[in-house]
């Protein structure tokens, strides 16, 4: 024989169920959604590049960078005394780092007047006679004692393959607000520029 529920304590479980359900469901209503404060940044200049007016020297392609595997995220980050790598929070790159780096020095050059840029990476290249710009980066960021760290190693690689210049690059004096993203993407920008500057190109 079966046990049956007594009405009174079918009504007691009936009744804590429906109490169960409703602070639930206001549980659930009450979530208020968060706003996303992350703030996303790209580099280079806020203009952009400028139209040639004077006939260029030569036609480059840049190729895409090489970076460290530690920095490829979108985080933006910096080094600490012991090197350990530490990410600012809420504060993205808005596109890929190689991507950012390869058209901000694409426009650097643009700006310079001597150059015509065929394309940069992710771009293919399609200009057969264009020479190529490989930058190989050791550091690219920020230390725990306000210097911009920005080392890289360049090659201008002509269409026949043979390597026409290159040299090696450090970021000197640049400074920057430990833990305020604006400041670190500012002192990348003005190292990116040096970094142009020491390929001869402006």
């Amino acid at each position: 024989m079966k046990n049956k529920i007594h009405p009174i304590h079918q009504g007691t479980v009936l009744l804590l169920l429906a109490c169960l359900f409703t602070a639930l469901c206001s549980g659930c209503v009450n979530l208020k959604p968060t706003a996303d404060v992350t703030k996303q940044y790209a580099l280079g200049s806020e203009a952009g590049a400028l139209m040639l007016t004077t006939e260029p020297e030569s036609v480059l392609y840049i190729a895409r960078p090489n970076l460290p595997g530690y920095i490829e995220g979108l985080h933006l980050q910096y080094r600490s005394a012991n090197s350990e790598v530490i990410s600012l929070s809420k504060a993205r790159w808005i596109e890929p780092l190689d991507q950012g780096i390869a058209r901000t020095i694409g426009e650097l050059l643009l700006e310079s007047g001597k150059h015509t840029v065929s394309g940069y990476y992710p771009w293919p290249q399609k200009n057969r006679n264009a020479a190529q710009l490989k930058v190989n980066f050791f550091r690219f960021g920020g230390s725990a004692d306000g210097q911009i760290e920005l080392s890289a190693y360049w090659e201008l690689v002509g269409a026949d393959g043979e390597v026409e210049n290159q040299g090696l690059f450090t970021a000197k004096g640049i400074e920057w607000q430990v833990g305020d993203a604006e400041s670190l993407v500012a002192g990348l920008n003005q190292a990116l520029v040096e970094l142009v500057l020491d390929v001869g190109s402006l």
